[in-house]
């Protein structure tokens, strides 16, 4: 008889790839959620027995319960497991049990963790390898988080959110950068990049650490990686795999690939941006630990469709053009509005909804000098997560020091306005990036829409 596993918070994105990995070989998956969603209603489809909102009896004869950090753990469900004395699984766990099935090339960092993973995903793809996938979007080509192995390997993402990384045993490491996304104060910092080098330290004897030389506190902690066989990535003259003679144009990016001195050749990314040159160097970098030929691993680059939400272009067209973008850190909102300006010279504007209430406090000056790259900014109200309001934290904690610095600032009361609001406001030409972690992807989804209605109405 097959094993039965119960998800509480099965529509979350890394929650729902473990339960199509577990469906796909066979053994019983249910779960529950707060919301109906299409990502539940195909989880559905695919055999998860699914049940909105939360009670013991959803339980049913689960022999084990898998949680997130985001769970309450006085949640109904959690409370029966203890009582009935199921082992209550963090997801962290069950992806390292996954993991420690295939030969792992876990793909951690702050920013780029989950465009890096799937790039990975399709130049091993490409290069005839079948791996197994578990990713934190939605990859484009496949039309799925999660793919159920064929071959010896398996690509994650690891999270270093909750410190779950820290249960995985992969053969392969990418680190991408290190900052302050999940973090309370700066002064964190250190022990997580402490936690990353003791991650890298730990593959084994066989393993390899590949590390984005171009952010200094992965350069910083190269140096303490004397145990581990070592690869480097970037746009530095340093970078083992590196990018030369980058160009822009048409939502794409070209680039000549360095590797140990040697120049292999060009590749256009369908994508554009500087930062997506570096996650592909990272690809590059672990394809060629694979010994995929550099041909493959290019064609794997230049068809590469993308991730859902990471500069997903949802509309184009002379009236304005819609990008949907997860971006809700600086870095992340910085280096977006970068690209954007690397392929379009009209109007740039951005509407932005801050994601959580203690991000926005910590890092509301970042996100005002980041948004300054915009020609426009509509700010929405604080997207929650599963915080509680902070009194004087609001939309104008960004809105306030940006408007000082010169930002042109215009502000909604729900989100939902932003659509009326950007067909009624944006010039003609205008590219319109809708930003953040929150339900803003709907709103983009909602404009992208709307504009196309208009293209195909009758005159």
């Amino acid at each position: 008889m097959s094993r039965h596993r119960h998800f509480v918070g099965i529509g979350g994105i890394g929650m729902s790839a473990l339960a199509r990995l577990l469906l796909a070989r066979g053994e019983r998956v249910s779960g529950c959620d707060v919301l109906e969603t299409p990502l539940i209603a195909r989880l559905r489809v695919e055999g998860a027995q699914i049940a909105i909102g939360h009670h013991a009896a959803h339980l049913g004869d689960a022999d084990s319960v898998i949680v997130s950090s985001a769970i309450d753990r006085q949640n109904p469900e959690i409370v029966q497991a203890r009582r009935l004395g199921l082992p209550i699984v963090h997801r962290g766990e069950l992806l390292a049990e996954l993991l420690d099935e295939r030969d792992g090339i876990a793909i951690c960092g702050t920013h780029g963790k989950t465009t890096t993973t799937a790039m990975t995903h399709a130049v091993l793809r490409a290069g005839g390898i079948d791996a197994g996938l578990a990713l934190g979007g939605i990859d484009i080509a496949l039309d799925t988080n999660a793919w159920p192995p064929a071959a010896a390997w398996f690509v994650t993402e690891a999270d270093e959110s909750d410190g779950s990384f820290m249960r995985l045993h992969p053969r392969i490491a990418v680190l991408t950068n290190v900052e302050n996304d999940h973090l309370a104060s700066d002064d964190e910092l250190p022990a997580l990049a402490e936690s990353l080098a003791a991650f890298l330290a730990g593959l084994p004897r066989a393993g390899v650490a590949i590390v984005g030389l171009d952010d200094p506190r992965c350069a910083q902690l190269l140096a303490g990686l004397r145990t581990v066989r070592t690869r480097t990535f970037g746009l530095a003259v340093r970078a083992d795999v590196r990018a030369e003679r980058i160009r822009c144009e048409n939502f794409k990016t070209t680039f000549d690939a360095v590797v140990d001195g040697c120049r292999l050749g060009s590749i256009t990314l369908p994508l554009p941006g500087v930062i997506n040159v570096r996650n592909a160097l990272a690809a590059l970098t672990v394809g060629g630990e694979l010994g995929i030929p550099f041909a493959r691993m290019a064609y794997g680059l230049e068809t590469f469709l993308g991730v859902r939400r990471r500069f997903e272009v949802l509309f184009a067209g002379e009236r304005m053009s819609v990008v949907d973008d997860y971006a809700h850190h600086p870095t992340a909102v910085r280096e977006t509005i970068a690209a954007a300006r690397a392929v379009h010279a009209g109007p740039l504007l951005v509407a932005f909804q801050p994601h959580r209430y203690t991000r926005t406090a910590y890092l509301a000056p970042d996100f005002a000098h980041a948004l300054r790259g915009a020609d426009a900014i509509y700010l929405a109200p604080i997207y929650a997560a599963s915080e509680e309001p902070i009194t004087g934290v609001d939309v104008h904690t960004v809105g306030d020091p940006l408007e000082r610095a010169g930002g042109r600032v215009s502000y909604v009361t729900q989100v939902d306005d932003l659509v009326d609001r950007l067909i009624r406001d944006a010039p003609q030409g205008a590219l319109v990036l809708m930003l953040g972690a929150g339900n803003i992807s709907d709103v983009a989804a909602a404009l992208a829409t709307q504009l196309r209605a208009q293209v195909q109405a009758p005159v």
